[in-house]
């Protein structure tokens, strides 16, 4: 009872924000850093393929290059579902999981000037050599 009490109140807190919360048996926040860039009107659509992973309570992107920090979309989320975090789109629905495989249009830019121009500061455990502007969630694809 205090479960399913928690995951609704947790259902209200989340909807009160704008984002529906995502659906599960056991759901909370994740701890860790999900950086989000500014809204935009569009975006860079080059292919990003890569995999999801969290390093010092980071969620950075493995990809040929190295691990990056992707910066999501304004209304992406981190939750844990069941145990495992998860980027969670603005519908309230999975995107990725840590560890799963992602591709999505997007775009680089290896300065964290412009990194933090698009999403405000970055904690210095978070910061990487390059830094990817998530354009669209929705054309993510785990595999």
């Amino acid at each position: 009872m205090r479960r399913v009490m928690a995951a609704g109140a947790l259902a209200i807190l989340v909807a009160a924000c704008g984002a529906p919360a995502p659906s599960g048996d056991d759901i909370r926040p994740s701890t860790a850093y999900l950086a989000r860039h500014r809204p935009m009107g569009g975006g860079p659509a080059a292919l990003v393929v890569g995999t999801l992973i969290e390093r010092h309570g980071c969620l950075l992107l493995d990809v040929p290059g190295g691990p990056t920090l992707p910066l999501w979309p304004p209304d992406a989320s981190a939750w844990v579902i069941d145990g495992v975090t998860t980027i969670v789109d603005g519908q309230g629905l999975p995107a990725l999981t840590v560890g799963g495989q992602a591709s999505f249009g997007g775009g680089y830019d290896d300065t964290l000037d412009w990194a933090e121009q698009q999403a405000g500061p970055i904690p210095a455990g978070c910061r990487t050599p390059s830094y990817i502007l998530v354009n669209d969630l929705e054309r993510i694809a785990q595999d």
